[in-house]
């Protein structure tokens, strides 16, 4: 409890923590919620996708198979190319297969294996990225040579904020607001992009900044796209601040002309410290005595002429820029020193997982959905996607519910009428907002905690996630009721439905970035021009390549490629993940991925962990493949590329080949005392007669005795 209260039957008065002490705790995580499998499982490579392989380009996946070659039974990647020609990718090469991800949704061209043309694109491309570099280092450079006085912090009083604050901050919090107090005090302007879902604490990084803005009397001004977001920053501002000597006021159309003007001359004169407002904040009648931080929100929902004027407002003040669009981990890490990104991906304590129930349509379920959540206070999202019909099935639902107040916003609707109703929406003037799927991806409006889906076999998963994603924004146990059309449910459609199911996870959208949501942010991001570029070689090519010229750029020199080489382990050993362990394709394909990109003992123990306790104990294949990746681990460390099974004179040998600069010249005394008669050295390695049993071992006492290597 927040406050106290009085029961006048039993004549009691209750007192609460904050009551005492001034501050809120919050309650620990709930217990028990399972998270459930990653995003990554189902959707990444699905037969029939888009991949593209780093060596022969972009392809269509068309499902895993299983190859025998002798003993050595593996599962491969199957590739197909322009004329039906296919590709068979081993599972120790799938760090070369990835996801196509475009920018304009346009279905990419299969290359043919004829490399030439897939090697024109990337050349292309790489110019591209270096040109892209460019400009964006020489902005961040042109912003370094502006200079302003650092913004100094009062310690004390930013304690007594951050005390102030009724929540736990996550660690991602604390290190964005550090981030962004660093940059303040340092005597450059500051540009930075905070990344992170709705209601996972962006607006607090933000009341941190203004506040340390105002601290050292300058003003700051926070710019929203909607009166309805202006509207709860304003509240949030006001409630974080109401204990301290700090002037904060709104601005937006809905006012009236005198309070606009009242504004205006406070704003004006200084008296105001921090303003939040829509774009009237652009306007020409609305000057500052001293601003020093501009704070924006979903800059991209913005228009044209909006986006100019907040060009030239960048040049010459501090700039903080807070979004809810994720883009890809791949760009943002290649932007790495020339942008300054911070990126907030863990959900607050507390919050609780979206019950999602999947079923035919029927009316029981509707009625039953929206009398249980008005019947507690709350609010309703209605998704009806097809315009020309939903007037009549506000009609149709007001009949049901004579009771409950409906209202509609489509996307033919004209902007002031959008935005009036859903500022009353937001102020609880009506119960059920009926909508198309226009419902609004930045809004927060914490008393909507019930959604309801039409036809949601018509939706993809990752637009149903952000769909659903409208709810479950406070410590509110929230509801998505996903109805799907009777007779018209496919078998591929009621797995994606109840993947959406599954992923209760909070984050779990945003932290992989669904694949809609990254095109977006990513094209917001790159701009029209780099497009084509990527369009034609893939999100992930295009990002690699634009961080091997930010390096350049910055002097770093890139990591040798022998530190990047994937060795090989040729034996005769069957090693993969049997179907009757894990029937799902896409299952066992995530394992793969886990199997293969795991870098420490740790991480390895865990997937092996997870795999027991969801399918039990793994089969001798499974086995086989830890086995082989903890070898490869092992390879890494002493320098070895290759080890394969050879015979010479119908003996056995494992020939061990190493890197040409990593091959052990003093080892070679050790192993051939150690060793004698078993061991043979070639030109690259040497032959040892040796069980594929010992492999581990041998590599583990190599590389004690020889770790320097």
């Amino acid at each position: 409890l927040r406050r106290g209260f009085y029961n006048p039957e039993r004549k009691l008065f209750f007192i609460s923590y904050n009551d005492i002490f001034g501050r809120f705790t919050a309650p620990p995580r709930t217990a028990g919620i399972k998270s459930g499998v990653t995003l990554e499982g189902l959707w990444e490579i699905a037969p029939g996708d888009y991949v593209v392989h780093e060596k022969y380009g972009i392809g269509r996946y068309k499902g895993l198979k299983q190859i025998a070659i002798g003993e050595n039974v593996s599962e491969y990647i199957q590739i197909e190319y322009r004329g039906g020609d296919r590709v068979f990718v081993p599972i120790t090469d799938f760090r070369k297969v990835g996801k196509y991800i475009g920018v304009e949704g346009r279905r990419p061209k299969l290359y043919s294996l004829d490399t030439a043309s897939w090697e024109r694109a990337k050349l292309k491309a790489k110019e591209s990225a270096s040109d892209l570099a460019k400009k964006l280092h020489g902005i961040y450079l042109a912003r370094k040579q502006q200079q302003r006085p650092p913004f100094t912090g009062d310690a004390e009083l930013e304690r007594a904020l951050a005390n102030s604050f009724p929540y736990d901050e996550t660690q991602d919090q604390i290190n964005s607001i550090e981030q962004v107090q660093k940059d303040m005090g340092t005597p450059y302007p500051m540009d930075r992009l905070v990344l992170g879902d709705v209601g996972f604490g962006k607006t607090e990084v933000a009341v941190r900044a203004a506040f340390r803005c105002a601290v050292n009397s300058k003003q700051a001004a926070v710019l929203t796209p909607t009166t309805v977001l202006a509207e709860q920053h304003y509240n949030v501002f006001m409630e974080r601040l109401k204990s301290f000597p700090v002037h904060i006021a709104l601005l937006t159309r809905f006012q009236t002309k005198k309070e606009q003007a009242e504004i205006s001359a406070s704003i004006k004169r200084g008296i105001t410290d921090i303003v939040i407002g829509t774009h009237r904040l652009l306007q020409k009648d609305i000057r500052f005595k001293d601003l020093g931080l501009l704070i924006i929100d979903e800059e991209h929902r913005f228009g044209v002429a909006q986006k100019e004027h907040l060009k030239l407002l960048r040049k010459s003040m501090d700039v903080l820029s807070l979004t809810a669009t994720p883009i890809p981990r791949t760009l943002s890490m290649s932007l790495s020193g020339i942008k300054d990104l911070s990126l907030i991906e863990t959900s607050p304590e507390g919050r609780l997982p979206i019950e999602t129930h999947l079923a035919g349509y029927n009316k029981d379920i509707i009625v039953k959905a929206i009398s249980s959540e008005t019947g507690r206070g709350g609010q309703v999202f209605y998704i009806h996607n097809y315009i020309h019909s939903i007037e009549a099935r506000k009609r149709r639902l007001e009949k049901l519910m004579p009771g409950i107040k409906f209202c509609v916003v489509h996307g033919r609707m004209k902007g002031r009428e959008i935005e009036k109703t859903m500022f009353e929406f937001g102020h609880a003037l009506y119960d059920c907002l009926i909508a198309t799927t226009i419902v609004e991806s930045g809004i927060d409006l914490p008393n909507v905690n019930t959604m309801i889906v039409e036809k949601a076999e018509k939706f993809g998963l990752s637009t149903m996630y952000q769909l659903r994603g409208r709810v479950g924004r406070s410590k509110t146990r929230a509801y998505c009721y996903l109805l799907y059309t009777h007779g018209e449910l496919n078998e591929a459609t009621r797995k994606r439905l109840a993947a959406l199911k599954e992923f209760s996870r909070l984050g779990s959208g945003f932290k992989l970035a669904l694949q809609d949501m990254e095109i977006r942010g990513a094209g917001e991001f790159l701009g029209k021009k780099q497009h084509g570029f990527v369009h034609d070689v893939g999100l992930d090519i295009y990002s690699r390549f634009l961080s091997e010229e930010v390096h350049t750029l910055r002097g770093i020199k890139p990591a040798a490629r022998s530190e990047e080489f994937t060795p090989v382990v040729d034996i005769d050993i069957p090693a993969f993940i049997p179907q009757d362990y894990i029937p799902q394709e896409q299952m066992r394909i995530m394992f793969y991925r886990k199997f293969i990109t795991a870098e420490k003992t740790e991480e390895l123990n865990g997937i092996i962990y997870e795999l027991t306790d969801r399918f039990g104990s793994p089969p001798g294949p499974v086995k086989n493949l830890v086995y082989l990746v903890e070898i490869r681990h092992l390879m890494k460390k002493s320098g070895l590329q290759q080890i394969k099974e050879i015979y010479r004179k119908d003996r056995k040998y494992l020939e061990y080949v190493f890197l040409p600069e990593k091959r052990p010249h003093d080892a070679v005394h050790y192993l051939s005392k150690t060793y004698n008669r078993s061991i043979a050295w070639t030109q690259d390695g040497f032959l040892m007669e040796q069980e594929k049993t010992q492999i581990k071992n041998f590599l583990s006492d190599f590389i004690a005795k020889f770790s320097n290597i």
